[in-house]
């Protein structure tokens, strides 16, 4: 039962991975002249940044509830080539979470795996038509940090507050693990309307305990939308998903899926580009394991 169970979640990864991938085959990118909508794109909250920039970028989560608290905080930065699309860089995941029983406060901070990025953009051929292609490859490396048992799935306090905070695969899902994750994005940049579709597949490799684990992934869909309302200011709306896949809790029921949707703000103020907004959990399994409303805060500085 554990190798068929492997074996499925593998191949349905292997597929996913090349689905992701074929979309580009077909395009090409021209760096003589910029096709039309290229400097038009908005900055997502929690979907992948195609304007690609050389900077650094901090964004924040925080969630308050009557008896549970957790904050996590993501660290980027990276290079954009000028001879390509093409960007590469680094990430840096920290997250906290406080939980209150009975008068007892139990509380842990952890760092979460740290990731290398590889995104490439690939521009459309005809000049008139403004629909960009994007994928990125992401490893995130494992830091064994926080209070992880095989009772506990391998996770953590700590680290299930940063899964619950920003619904991106890998950066707080198996602190014990090397994860591997591919996405494929949709861009139609617009001087009024913006909007960008993402689908992102990720495997999660157990280090240790490797008899005893599986091979586990995650599907991370989405959409955004976005207005441009005044210079500089655009309210964006993003519907997000995250799915387990081959995860079992410790009854060895499968974990559910969480949905979620940003409403906020991107500022733009030349290379600095702050933003703020607000996730608000839609399903009866997100309320019930977090609080209804997380506050985000971005800070991102890129030239």
């Amino acid at each position: 039962m554990r190798t068929s169970s492997r074996f499925l979640c593998t191949a349905v990864l292997t597929l996913a991975f090349a689905l992701l991938s074929a979309p580009t085959l077909a395009q090409w990118y021209d760096d003589e002249e910029a096709p039309a909508g290229e400097g038009e794109m908005l900055a997502p909250f929690t979907f992948k940044d195609f304007n690609l920039n050389s900077g650094v970028q901090l964004s924040s989560w925080y969630a308050h509830g009557e008896d549970i608290q957790g904050a996590t905080c993501l660290l980027r930065g990276g290079y954009a080539f000028d001879s390509a699309p093409m960007y590469l860089g680094l990430e840096v995941p920290m997250s906290w979470a406080q939980v209150e029983s009975a008068g007892t406060y139990d509380s842990e901070f952890v760092l979460g795996s740290i990731g290398i990025n590889l995104k490439y953009r690939v521009d459309p051929v005809a000049q008139w038509i403004s629909i960009f292609t994007g994928w990125s490859v992401d490893l995130y490396i494992p830091t064994f940090m926080g209070d992880v048992t095989s009772q506990t799935r391998y996770t953590s306090m700590g680290h299930q507050a940063g899964l619950a905070n920003t619904l991106l695969p890998a950066i707080h899902i198996n602190p014990e693990a090397i994860s591997l994750v591919g996405s494929f994005d949709l861009i139609i940049p617009g001087h009024v309307l913006f909007v960008q579709f993402e689908l992102s597949v990720a495997a999660f490799f157990p280090v240790t305990d490797i008899d005893q684990r599986n091979i586990e992934g995650g599907l991370a869909w989405g959409v955004v939308a976005g207005v441009n309302i005044a210079d500089p200011i655009a309210f964006l709306l993003e519907l997000k998903s995250y799915v387990p896949l081959g995860a079992e809790d410790t009854e060895g029921n499968p974990l559910p899926a969480f949905f979620a949707i940003n409403p906020g703000f991107r500022m733009d103020f030349g290379s600095f580009k702050p933003a703020i907004w607000v996730s608000l959990p839609l399903d009866k399994d997100y309320r019930r394991a977090w609080p209804d409303v997380i506050f985000g805060l971005d800070l991102a500085a890129w030239f």
